[in-house]
């Protein structure tokens, strides 16, 4: 769920967690905190004073969102313009990025999440390791807004970013970042036309070619960590049914169906074809693309400041 207010320049972004009644949760933060704010900011107030009112609206928030019948959770970035700065509240993994007028990028958000496992082993090392452990659901946010168990916990990062230099801001849900490397992202931004912008973030969403080229080379750590016993039958039957006039494709679907095989038997079945058959390879890639595209499970803003000597006005 969003919310854009230019008028006030205020723009929030809640990213409800599966699981967690994420919609309604969602939903209600953005309210919530909407209505909270609702008159109460002004361009005489300093950073302590706009600090303590989005504290106020993220503890309504939480008493909402809690409140709410079933078990509920949501990241939430909250972004306010006041006297020539961005005022940012953040909770979760969802990100915030600053690109400068000399074309610099700078993340400003802390990426609030906890690896459920590690990498083959040990800690990711690069973008694409995190990024590959994120897809296959071992990352979840350490922060959020909702009910918590004891290992987590709803701590707000505040940031005051002074908007002299400031070319954009990106509010982004995690649907973007878990498909874009960070360079892609700020070869978006750095397009003139802004409806241009959208459309080059929106096709990183809806082709992730970098990330699932790279899913090939960490083929078999993906399938270890993703493709489960009933899961991976999904991924193996636009394999059987492309190959269905192959008799030895046929026996071997045949078997897989009807036996019970430990997901180490699966991982080295795909394997196997993919590394013999180049062609199989290039179809599982296509397939891999498909089963990535989280086009209706993300929401991007991109915000073009304007700097004015005594107040701000609002954005285009």
């Amino acid at each position: 769920s969003f919310l854009i207010n230019t008028e006030d320049g205020v723009f929030i972004i809640a990213d409800g967690m599966s699981g967690w009644n994420g919609k309604n949760a969602s939903e209600t933060a953005v309210k919530t905190i909407s209505r909270s704010l609702q008159g109460r900011l002004n361009s005489s107030m300093n950073n302590d004073e706009i600090e303590c009112i989005l504290n106020e609206s993220l503890e309504q928030a939480l008493n909402e969102v809690t409140s709410l019948q079933k078990k509920s959770g949501t990241t939430i970035d909250i972004g306010i313009i006041r006297n020539d700065t961005f005022h940012l509240a953040h909770i979760g993994d969802s990100r915030v990025y600053i690109l400068y007028n000399n074309e610099r990028l700078v993340q400003i958000s802390d990426d609030m999440a906890k690896p459920q496992s590690s990498y083959q082993g040990r800690e990711p090392q690069n973008e694409i390791e995190k990024k590959i452990l994120s897809l296959t659901n071992s990352f979840m946010p350490s922060n959020w807004i909702g009910h918590h168990d004891s290992q987590y916990n709803n701590t707000v990062q505040f940031e005051h970013i002074p908007l002299v230099g400031v070319r954009r801001i990106l509010m982004t849900t995690d649907g973007l970042i878990d498909l874009t490397l960070d360079n892609e992202i700020r070869e978006a931004l750095l397009i003139e036309n802004l409806e241009e912008v959208s459309g080059k973030l929106q096709s990183y969403i809806m082709e992730p070619n970098t990330i699932s080229t790279a899913f090939i080379t960490h083929l078999p750590f993906f399938l270890e960590n993703h493709l489960k016993a009933k899961s991976i039958l999904c991924m193996l039957n636009p394999i059987f049914n492309l190959y269905s006039s192959n008799p030895n494709i046929g026996k071997m679907r045949d078997y897989y169906k009807k036996n019970t095989i430990p997901d180490s038997g699966y991982k080295n079945f795909i394997l196997d074809y993919v590394n013999t058959f180049p062609h199989i390879k290039a179809y599982f890639l296509n397939y891999i693309n498909n089963l990535l595209s989280f086009c209706d499970d993300t929401t991007f803003i991109v915000i073009e400041p304007k700097i004015h000597k005594r107040h701000y006005t609002s954005p285009q």
